[in-house]
């Protein structure tokens, strides 16, 4: 898989099933997916793979973090029923998740109303950004507004991971996560946080307060205040 920028964005795909023995009429289908939204292309049967003409993802402002799923099912009597799937395919090149240079907190833009940025937590932290601001990125790269949702942003996703979730294992490479926790843990004075810790709230606070003194976050507000804000 492969996705093309410019404008909207749209993908490209090589399907070989030759080898997975399905019934030469079963039915293919690519998913293209982000969060809660997925659009669905049908690729022709097992024996005759057929490219759409149109494979725009116009369901998505930008191709960023776009997953991908490819789904065989039966025809004829038994059609719809599941065959196989290849989930979590990800554009060819593309850097996972999982891997440390990834940014640890992706930036999208959404209809948010009248709210200016929200947090969404599944499966992995993103913070939204109003589109309606315009150049959004910009907002997002300010430092006024860094300094007024970061604290707020790690205490948001270390209540979600620790108190809601209670998914507590900084080594659990399979949780989406674990990163956020490795980095609270390496915030200077931050105690490494154990699973039998009574009061979770207390920990992530002195997590919150060691990354406002490392980024002396009130410095940096006050600094962008006093040349005109963003």
């Amino acid at each position: 898989m492969s996705c093309v920028e410019g404008g909207v964005p749209e993908f490209q795909a090589e399907l070989t099933l030759g080898e997975y023995k399905f019934p030469p009429d079963a039915m293919v289908f690519v998913e293209a997916y982000r969060q809660t939204t997925w659009v669905r292309f049908p690729f022709g049967t097992v024996s005759s793979l057929v490219r759409p003409v149109d494979t725009r993802l116009s369901e998505f402002d930008s191709s960023e973090e776009i997953q991908f799923r490819v789904r065989v099912t039966a025809s004829g009597e038994s059609a719809g029923k599941m065959l196989g799937v290849a989930d979590r395919i990800r554009p060819a090149g593309e850097i996972a998740d999982d891997d440390e240079r990834a940014p640890l907190l992706r930036v999208r833009a959404a209809d948010l109303g009248d709210e200016i940025y929200q947090v969404e937590l599944d499966p992995t932290p993103v913070l939204l950004i109003n589109r309606a601001t315009g150049d959004w990125r910009s907002v997002a790269a300010s430092p006024l507004f860094q300094a007024l949702s970061a604290p707020m942003i790690l205490r948001t996703v270390l209540t979600h991971l620790l108190v809601i979730d209670d998914a507590s294992d900084a080594e659990d490479s399979e949780s989406p996560h674990s990163r956020w926790l490795r980095f609270a843990q390496s915030l200077p004075g931050v105690a490494e946080y154990r699973k039998d810790f009574d009061d979770p709230e207390s920990w992530i606070e002195d997590a919150v307060s060691a990354f406002t003194r490392q980024k002396q976050v009130l410095s940096s507000f006050l600094s962008a205040w006093q040349k005109g804000g963003f």
